[in-house]
């Protein structure tokens, strides 16, 4: 005997696929929008934004790069590495940056939007280091 379906249990089913399918699309859209086309996502305030994390250089200790992007949300221990997060970004809600901190000194970013893009860069030599030829 079969049993007949019950509405609400199917206005779950289809709740549920609904929100696997948002989650999906904004998870594939995160990760595979990156590089120049994650810039030509971002709006002004983001592309603001983004010309502060270009005052980072390689190299910085963490003080010089809260000095830059003010105080981290948080600060993540890894042995002698560590990663600053940043969850305070203007006109970017669900975003994320963090600072990668390689044995005291600066390495690179990422910055995750969700929904949007994942941004990723190595940071340049710093610029008292750069001798002229």
């Amino acid at each position: 005997m079969r049993r007949k379906p019950h509405p609400i249990r199917n206005l779950f089913l289809v709740v549920a696929a609904a929100l696997a399918l948002v989650a999906t699309v904004g998870a594939w859209r995160t990760f595979t929008v990156d590089g120049d086309e994650a810039v030509a996502q971002m709006d002004a305030p983001e592309r603001d934004y983004l010309k502060r994390l270009g005052r980072l250089d390689r190299g910085m200790s963490r003080e010089e790069v809260e000095a830059v992007l003010g105080p981290a949300s948080s600060w993540t221990g890894l042995g002698a590495d560590e990663e600053g997060a940043w969850l305070e970004v203007p006109g970017a809600p669900l975003a994320r940056i963090t600072v990668y901190i390689d044995h005291g000194a600066a390495s690179r970013v990422r910055w995750m939007k969700m929904g949007h893009f994942t941004y990723r860069f190595d940071l340049p030599p710093r610029s008292e280091l750069i001798s002229e030829d």
